[in-house]
């Protein structure tokens, strides 16, 4: 197999490792800490919904110490949560739930955290999706 290199490639791989490194230069000035926890961050605990219409009978929760995820009508899937890890730059902050029940694969839950307009959730795969907190 032949990898054929166009000037278009080079040019993305350049770009890719300038922004790499660059984060990592930020990374490292600016004293951003990775905070690990057992347990659930308090701003995240809730139940979350989404107006997407894709996600209209879906919602997951956080509670201390589980992460449970609404997979359609009376259905959901409840999971304990391994470890969290946590960054926090300006306002938002970035929290990747580690979880899976004992004996099974650890799975990875990533989204962002914002505490404007009551806390809205952002999934990192899904940034437009809006995932708000219910309130009872």
């Amino acid at each position: 197999m032949r990898i054929e290199l166009t000037r278009k490639t080079i040019t993305e791989m350049i770009m890719s490792a300038t922004i790499l490194i660059l984060f990592a230069v930020y990374v490292m000035s600016f004293g951003v800490d990775l905070e690990r926890s057992k347990t659930a961050p308090q701003n995240v605990i809730g139940t979350w919904r989404t107006e997407a219409p894709k996600y209209a009978d879906r919602y997951f929760e956080i509670t201390e110490n589980r992460i449970i995820f609404g997979t359609g009508g009376a259905s959901f899937d409840s999971q304990k949560i391994r470890y969290v890890e946590s960054i926090t730059q300006g306002v938002t902050s970035y929290h990747a739930i580690y979880y899976g029940n004992l004996g099974e694969n650890e799975y990875r839950f990533e989204f962002y955290y914002d505490p404007r307009d009551g806390g809205v959730i952002r999934f990192k795969n899904q940034i437009p999706i809006r995932w708000q907190r219910v309130v009872n």
